[in-house]
């Protein structure tokens, strides 16, 4: 919630002001958008997949940020693994 005061001066020095509250709301659900990636394991066998790195441009008519964690896999996941990208 904002508060916004308007103030008006007349020319002979009159002052008037109006003060009124306004409500943000987005009603809008983000857009996202994944890519398919291709990661190597490091030397110690680990690697570890961030939010970023499957995003493919995802859109928001406000700001977004990242809800989901970055996930390390390691030898046990080789092959395809699903990441959730939550906006």
């Amino acid at each position: 919630m904002t508060t916004v005061t308007y103030l008006g001066k007349d020319a002979v020095g009159n002052i008037s002001t109006y003060t009124f509250k306004i409500n943000e709301v987005d009603n809008q659900a983000p857009k996202p958008d994944c890519q398919d990636i291709t990661v190597s394991l490091n030397g110690a066998g680990l690697v570890t997949v961030n939010p970023a790195d499957v995003d493919d441009n995802s859109t928001d008519n406000c700001f977004f940020s990242y809800s989901s964690s970055p996930v390390t896999y390691d030898c046990d996941d080789l092959g395809d693994n699903n990441y959730t990208l939550v906006l």
